[in-house]
């Protein structure tokens, strides 16, 4: 659908009531377009004169003939014929969604991988599939045993990929496989392609870090294994995985962990891959939370000549910000909140600091604190009513551990 600015209708003052201008635009529209008005006009005389006004200005533009033909009369109704329909019963038979599917092939072409994983050997119906499974995991971001009924009863990427027969979970399962055996490769062609592609700078690096758990026993896995779950399934094993993206949100470089592996130990080796997988000499800034920026980390990055940004995990004593220096900066955010920076350096540190103050994130770390006291509170209001019911827990050291166990609940 494409639309088209036909006249500017100015700032008429009846305009400037949303009704009025309403019916204006009814007239005028049914002018243009050479329409019968189905209902009798209820407009003034003084909105129909307006409406006449400008619709003299767009014959003196456009001329007299309408824009298209008469379309909206309505038929003869000795013509008529009418048939009852269930709107709410309506099927309909193999329709199949096409358009991500299209697109995701069409950026898989320019990428060119095809003649890459035929660089490697490999057979042209797994390029197909291969190709197949990239794109059904960027649509659906599902397993493959729900991927495998998608592509059977809802998508057309089958054949988009020029693939006839149908493709099972075990078949998608085994060139997801195929796919990572040449995981280290693909990273770095992809990535060097994308450059080329968007003319991107290879400047500066984001690293982060997540899990995610297996509701499987995993038995015979080496790298999934019991750790701390960012989403709380501490009864499943899971694996670590972790990426280095640049500022345009590209992954460069991704790699997957034993689950039971502390955050802070993953970026050494993450480092050590991304000099690896490196074609650029280009001074590089790697971005990371206060998870992995222990001491540690940031001297092994100073040592190896990389600046970085991050959230201290130290909490600054005594420092002076001078709020007339030039380095204080108001910005926005998307949602047009202010924020302000203000660049300063500690006599004791070698870091430069900034202060980040946001009312907004203020009201929210608020929001939290009371969260949190109120369901501190709560408990505690149910260890003192227990005390005067019947079968309550009154025996002091009982009361101390319930006590203990709160605040250990409650740590923050």
């Amino acid at each position: 659908m494409k639309q088209r600015n036909l006249l500017y209708l100015g700032s008429d003052e009846l305009l400037l009531n949303q009704d009025y201008k309403r019916k204006v635009l009814v007239i005028l529209k049914a002018k243009i377009f050479n329409q019968p008005s189905l209902f009798p006009s209820d407009a003034p005389p003084s909105l129909i004169t307006l409406a006449e006004s400008y619709y003299t200005k767009y014959t003196i533009k456009y001329g007299e003939e309408p824009l298209h033909e008469s379309i909206s009369i309505p038929p003869d109704t000795k013509k008529i014929k009418l048939e009852s329909v269930d709107i709410a019963n309506i099927e309909s038979i193999d329709v199949k969604t096409f358009g991500a599917e299209n697109l995701c092939k069409q950026m898989l072409n320019r990428l060119d991988l095809a003649s890459y994983l035929k660089s490697l050997g490999w057979e042209s119906i797994d390029i197909q599939k291969a190709l197949l499974v990239i794109a059904a995991k960027a649509i659906f971001g599902a397993s493959e045993y729900k991927t495998s009924q998608y592509l059977e009863d809802n998508s057309d990427l089958k054949s988009i990929c020029k693939i006839e027969h149908a493709i099972s979970h075990k078949q998608l399962y085994r060139m997801s496989d195929k796919l990572f055996e040449v995981k280290e490769g693909l990273d770095k062609y992809l990535y060097t392609k994308i450059c080329n592609l968007f003319n991107l700078e290879d400047c500066l690096v984001i690293f982060d870090i997540s899990n995610t758990y297996f509701e499987g026993k995993k038995v015979q896995s080496d790298l999934a294994q019991y750790g701390r779950s960012k989403e709380k399934r501490y009864d499943c094993k899971q694996v670590v995985f972790t990426g280095v993206i640049n500022v345009d949100g590209f992954i460069r470089h991704s790699k997957i962990y034993e689950g039971n592996k502390p955050d802070v130990r993953t970026l050494t080796e993450m480092i050590n891959e991304l000099e690896k997988n490196s074609n650029s000499k280009s001074q590089k800034t790697v971005v990371l939370d206060a998870g992995i920026a222990d001491e540690d980390n940031l001297e092994y990055l100073r040592s190896k000549g990389y600046k970085y940004v991050c959230v201290s995990r130290k909490r600054l004593s005594d420092y002076e910000l001078d709020i007339n220096k030039p380095n204080v900066k108001q910005l926005t955010d998307r949602d047009k909140n202010i924020i302000e920076l203000n660049i300063f350096k500690p006599k004791e540190y070698e870091d430069i600091w900034m202060y980040v103050k946001s009312p907004l994130k203020k009201i929210k770390e608020q929001s939290i604190d009371v969260k949190l006291s109120r369901r501190f509170e709560e408990d505690l209001t149910e260890v003192i009513s227990s005390l005067s019911k019947t079968r309550g827990i009154k025996k002091l050291t009982k009361v101390h551990e319930r006590i203990g166990r709160l605040k250990q609940k409650h740590r923050q």
